[in-house]
């Protein structure tokens, strides 16, 4: 049995792959180069392998790319189990991996006052269609001490991610003075799929009676019965925001799990 992987500087969530096997052995050769016999798609839980849940197949063909779909699994490490068929080696020429499209990057606003270039975060949090969530590493354009010189303005600030490479922004918001109260939550719109407990973010994004916003400001939510999310359906869950009376609310989408 052979095998081939792949590891990543932090988890990415991944969803298919290309493999291509190459062959070079006559038909009823004793040796040479062939295709597996079998192979399986296995991924890094942090504690030891597993395989691939619900894959659309694992192709055979020869000197041609075999894809294979799967239950998407966040991960820092891909490996591929072959298994070749007597006396021949496993000829595999590339394995491309593929990386999950989020389907949004959570929005990230930072206050500031004026004169007062800010630190902005090192990760940004993707969302994906099912509802799951990971973080991704950021390097952000740098902000200079002008574009934060007037009070009750804002800028806009461009990064990159690493893993996968995605364009994201921030907006920086001036304030005059830190003198300032939370007036409105936005809600939190988020999905999961039934039987599978939401992921609840750990921040919410607050405005303030200046029009400043950020995103950083901690919730901590109400407990979530098993029963809300068995079924597909809507629910919300209530959330309480320290210093303020404001609570903050999430709308809660199940879907079907097929």
């Amino acid at each position: 049995m052979a095998g081939t992987g792949g590891r990543w500087p932090e988890p990415v969530r991944v969803d298919g792959s290309d493999m291509y096997f190459f062959r070079d052995a006559q038909t009823g050769a004793a040796d040479g180069v062939g295709v597996p016999s079998s192979w399986v798609i296995e991924w890094w839980d942090g504690s030891g392998w597993r395989a691939v849940t619900d894959p659309s197949g694992y192709g055979t063909a020869e000197n041609a790319y075999n894809a294979t779909d799967f239950d998407p699994v966040t991960t820092g490490r891909l490996r591929a189990r072959l298994t070749g068929h007597p006396n021949l080696a496993v000829g595999v020429q590339e394995w491309k991996v593929y990386a999950q499209a989020p389907e949004e990057v959570r929005p990230v606003h930072v206050p500031t006052t004026v004169g007062v270039v800010p630190e902005l975060p090192d990760r940004v949090t993707l969302v994906f269609p099912e509802g799951a969530a990971s973080e991704a590493a950021v390097s952000w354009q740098s902000i200079t001490e002008e574009q934060v010189a007037r009070g009750g303005t804002s800028v806009r600030v461009t990064g990159l991610t690493q893993s996968p490479p995605l364009a994201v922004t921030a907006t920086v918001w001036v304030r005059v003075t830190d003198a300032v109260e939370i007036t409105s939550v936005a809600e939190e719109r988020l999905r999961t799929t039934a039987g599978v407990p939401p992921a609840m973010p750990g921040t919410v994004t607050a405005t303030y009676n200046d029009g400043s916003r950020d995103s950083s400001v901690v919730v901590d939510w109400a407990d979530i019965p098993p029963g809300d999310y068995a079924r597909p359906g809507t629910f919300q869950v209530a959330g309480t925001v320290a210093g303020t009376g404001i609570r903050a609310t999430a709308t809660v989408t199940v879907l079907d799990d097929a």
